[in-house]
């Protein structure tokens, strides 16, 4: 079956390769949590253009 397959190419990570966290930022570089930005006062509720024509496309004539 197709699972059993191993690649057969010089990329193949050996065992050191992969004890290696796999994070391109160094260790002190984690993300910032939060924001100080307030929260919107409105709802979306869709999309579309307001007080634009109402068309229903799926009508047909």
């Amino acid at each position: 079956m197709a699972d059993d397959v191993q690649p057969q190419n010089d990329e193949t990570p050996d065992t050191e390769q992969l004890e290696k966290p796999s994070t391109e930022k160094a260790p002190g570089e984690e993300p910032k949590g939060g924001t100080t930005q307030p929260e919107p006062d409105h709802e979306a509720v869709g999309i579309g253009v307001v007080g634009g024509p109402q068309v229903d496309e799926d009508a047909g004539e």
